[in-house]
């Protein structure tokens, strides 16, 4: 979130003195337009990430046309489409870090063809822990390894470091919802926005009770004033908030990144 900005209110008295009109009136004004700034430095920025996810759809379809794609990506794929030995395509996805800053790489996204499930096969509907444990634990899932990893911060150093390319992973609050942890709308293609392309994902509202919530995902985002709560979403009508790590069982849609080398 921008930093609050300065306003008559914050400046009315000194030392408890009642300040000139005229200098009150310029810091109001000087206020707001620091709010115009920061409001349209967060606009900017919004359409940055827009735009650089566009930028590298498109670079696919023209080293596609080219007949010189990625190792990666040999086609342009439909959202929804399944690829063997790769998952369901979601998309390209331009990660930040936490404070904000662009990794400067661009990725393919792949979800699972279904919900992470234990170790007899059966859907997994847990605590945020205990998805990590078995993601880390994950070999050969669906042709691929998961990643061991127990919060977004994690995730996101490995696609820096490339130790998480590749690999099954939690997904973002990004990849699940689209939106970051102010709850700006981020990344238009997300696991919520294309459920209907899932195929078997829990959409029913009901089925809740006794810490069980199987009709909500859990993404990897840890709140930012809490790291014991993760960002989690109900694919019904996408409502969502943060959750205990260790407490209420849910669904877990993995994902997987691959590098977009155009």
């Amino acid at each position: 979130m921008a930093p609050d900005s300065l306003t008559p209110a914050d400046a009315q008295t000194t030392g408890g003195q009642t300040l000139p009109a005229d200098v009150q009136a310029q810091i109001a004004q000087i206020g707001e337009k620091l709010t115009q700034l920061e409001q349209e430095s967060k606009s900017l920025e919004e359409q940055a990430s827009q735009k650089r996810q566009q930028a590298a759809a498109i670079r696919v379809q023209l080293a596609t046309l080219a007949g010189t794609q990625s190792q990666s990506v040999k086609a342009t794929p439909q959202i929804g489409e399944k690829i063997e030995g790769k998952g369901i395509y979601l998309g390209v996805y331009a990660p930040k870090n936490r404070n904000g800053k662009s990794l400067g790489k661009t990725f393919a996204v792949y979800a699972a063809t279904e919900d992470l499930t234990d170790e007899s096969g059966a859907k997994l509907v847990a605590t945020f822990r205990d998805h990590a444990k078995r993601m880390t634990a994950l070999k050969g899932w669906h042709g691929h390894d998961g990643f061991d990893s127990t919060n977004d911060a994690e995730i996101i150093q490995g696609l820096a470091d490339g130790s998480a390319v590749g690999k099954w992973i939690i997904p973002t609050q990004e990849l699940l919802t689209g939106t970051d942890r102010n709850g700006d709308k981020v990344q238009d293609d997300n696991l919520i926005a294309h459920k209907d392309k899932l195929g078997q994902i829990t959409t029913s509202r009901k089925g809740c009770g006794d810490y069980e919530y199987p009709n909500y995902y859990i993404s990897s985002t840890e709140r930012r004033d809490g790291s014991n709560y993760v960002w989690c979403a109900r694919p019904a009508d996408g409502g969502g908030g943060y959750h205990g790590e260790d407490n209420g069982r849910m669904s877990c849609r993995p994902v997987r990144l691959e590098a977009l080398n155009i």
